[in-house]
C-alpha cells in the first residue's frame, strides 16, 4: 500500500519522507500530512503544522490544536481591548488588532482547505487500493 501511495506522490511531484509504516507529505507553508498504515489495512491521516509556519510561528502542533490556540489568543486579546479604554490616539491599536485577526482567519482557512483537499485526494488514491481510511 505504501508503495502505491509513493507512486502517486511521485507522479504529482509531492515531497515526502518515509518512516517504517508511515509517510509524511510536506506541503507548502510548513503544512504536513502524516499517513500511518495500521493493522488490518487501515490508514490514519493527521495534519500537523511544522515549525515556523504562518499560524503558530515556532510552535509545532496539530492543525486542530493550532485553531484552538489561536481562538483562545483572539478571545484574550478581545477581552483586553474590551476592558482597556480607547481614545482617538489609540485607534492604531484597533487596526493592528483587526489585522491580526484577519491574518489568523486567512491562514486558518488556507491550512484547513489545503489539508481537507489533500486528505480527500489521499482517500481517493486509497479507495483505488481497497484500503479503509
Amino acid at each position: 500500500m505504501i508503495h502505491r501511495l509513493k507512486q502517486f506522490l511521485d507522479r504529482y511531484d509531492l515531497t515526502y519522507t518515509e518512516k517504517r509504516e508511515s509517510l509524511v507529505i510536506k506541503l507548502p507553508f510548513s503544512l504536513q500530512i502524516h499517513i500511518n498504515i495500521l493493522s488490518n489495512n487501515q490508514v490514519r491521516l493527521t495534519t500537523r503544522l511544522a515549525n515556523w509556519n504562518l499560524l503558530t510561528g515556532a510552535l509545532e502542533m496539530k492543525l486542530s490544536s493550532a485553531m484552538i490556540y489561536n481562538t483562545v489568543g483572539v478571545i484574550v486579546i478581545t477581552l483586553l481591548f474590551f476592558f482597556l479604554p480607547t481614545t482617538a490616539q489609540d485607534l492604531s491599536w484597533v487596526y493592528i488588532f483587526l489585522g491580526a485577526i484577519t491574518w489568523v482567519l486567512i491562514w486558518t482557512i488556507y491550512y484547513t482547505v489545503t489539508a481537507a483537499t489533500m486528505h480527500q485526494q489521499i482517500r481517493t488514491w486509497l479507495d483505488q487500493e481497497g484500503a479503509s481510511v
